[in-house]
């Protein structure tokens, strides 16, 4: 993990069922470096973070926990502590597998017994061209897509057979479901579905799109680097999901970079290697899910990146920069070239 070559987080990270020496439990870990405690905490000992605390692994900032008696269906966040000692609000599980429905946000532990029955599909593929073949993908938020009778949501069967239907009958190949909640309540600015859409076309700023597919401007990006702390482009991807839609950064990373650029004046070396960096780490989370006609977007992105710009001979360290060191406290302001 330490040295960025876990490319299967979710594996590690987040809450998992599991037998220890014969005793049946959940195992818990969260990646806070600079936290002075992190604790679970949940139905299950009344939310208070004073009964399982966690134990950290300093040479990765890791912390974990295994409790014996916990099961599929707790409910659970985290609790922690900043480096000065200060109690933070609750944290939800960034690599849960499964969450309350809104206006709830605690995650539950989960286990998928779900068996893959696509092998006509896996033996098909082979004779078809990923590459060549149509592709046209329909956007959609389950939660506002239809609603019963009752205006209640669809099941995940009813949509199974509504949805896919309808997609088929209007000619698309490919679903690509939004996450946003569409619930009332949720921050206007992030979690509306269409705010930005709505921004954009009330201030007809339509130039100034930097990431087209989640509709991200330049004042987006601008604000995530100099309010959000940014040090990397992937913290600019969690704070805006620049980079997170159908072209998978194909084209709004190297206009952020640019914009990194002009804002800080930062050497076009420590530049070169944030981007590289950001490209490397979209790499790794897509290979082991790639599936399909998403090989022909990520075709382009190699074309653009390593034949048009020669993105792995530019100017700059070749290693990574990623890692906790980068978000010690005192990096950025030790050494103002980490904030890149």
């Amino acid at each position: 993990f330490a040295e960025g070559q876990h490319w299967r987080l979710y594996d590690k990270l987040g809450a998992h069922t599991l037998t220890l020496d014969g005793v049946t439990g959940v195992y818990f870990a969260v990646w806070a470096p600079n936290a002075s405690r992190v604790s679970v905490v949940g139905s299950f000992n009344n939310w208070d973070g004073r009964r399982h605390p966690m134990r950290k692994h300093h040479d990765c900032g890791i912390w974990d926990i295994f409790i014996p008696g916990l099961a599929v269906g707790d409910q659970y966040k985290f609790e922690l502590k900043s480096a000065q000692g200060t109690l933070l609000p609750l944290k939800a599980d960034p690599c849960a597998r499964q969450m309350e429905a809104p206006p709830g946000n605690a995650a539950i532990v989960h286990r998928s017994h779900y068996v893959w029955n696509d092998q006509n599909w896996l033996d098909t593929r082979q004779a078809t061209s990923a590459l060549s073949a149509p592709l046209s993908i329909y956007e959609v938020h389950l939660g506002s897509w239809r609603r019963d009778k009752n205006d209640q949501w669809l099941s995940y069967r009813d949509l199974a057979e509504q949805l896919v239907s309808y997609a088929k009958e209007m000619g698309y190949t490919h679903l690509e479901l939004l996450p946003h909640p569409f619930e009332p309540g949720h921050n206007k600015t992030y979690h509306t579905l269409g705010a930005r859409l709505a921004r954009t076309e009330q201030e007809k700023s339509y130039g100034e799109l930097i990431c087209e597919c989640e509709l991200a401007s330049r004042s987006d990006i601008e604000s995530a680097i100099n309010e959000g702390d940014a040090k990397t482009l992937d913290d600019i991807r969690r704070d805006v999901r620049m980079g997170m839609g159908p072209c998978q950064g194909g084209f709004c990373t190297l206009r952020t970079i640019g914009i990194w650029h002009q804002l800080h004046k930062l050497p076009i070396e420590n530049a070169n290697v944030a981007l590289r960096d950001f490209l490397q780490e979209r790499w790794k989370g897509l290979l082991p899910i790639l599936w399909g006609a998403q090989l022909k977007q990520e075709r382009l992105d190699e074309l653009i990146y390593l034949s048009v710009l020669n993105a792995d001979h530019l100017p700059g360290e070749k290693a990574s920069r990623l890692g906790p060191k980068m978000y010690e406290k005192g990096t950025v302001e030790e050494n103002p070239d980490a904030k890149i």
